[in-house]
């Protein structure tokens, strides 16, 4: 069995952690999207729960994109793969800041 030896130091708690906060983006986002398909009232507000789930997956996309595009360069260009996992995780980090205080309201 053979060990990573990657030069970047900390890049798998980035990329771990990225990875969560993209499951719990499109979790949300996914929710969103199901309830504006199953709602049946005639509140006219529900088509901001699409552009919520918009808002929500369009990050955890950019930020798992750059995560792995810096895990790929991990071993050939070790800074540049650094900058883009710790913007890939702000990226990804950043709603899930904004979205917390109504998350926790609801629990």
């Amino acid at each position: 069995m053979q060990t990573d030896t990657s030069p970047v130091s900390g890049l798998h708690v980035f990329a771990a952690v990225t990875c969560v906060g993209v499951l719990v983006l499109v979790a949300l986002a996914a929710y969103l999207v199901v309830d504006y398909n199953t709602y049946t009232g005639d509140d006219p507000l529900i088509g901001l729960d699409i552009v919520l789930a918009i808002i929500l997956a369009a990050p955890a996309v950019l930020g798992g994109s750059l995560t792995a595009v810096g895990w790929l360069l991990r071993r050939t260009r070790p800074s540049l793969a650094q900058g883009l996992a710790i913007a890939g995780t702000v990226v990804v980090a950043l709603p899930l800041l904004a979205m917390s205080p109504m998350l926790l309201r609801a629990f």
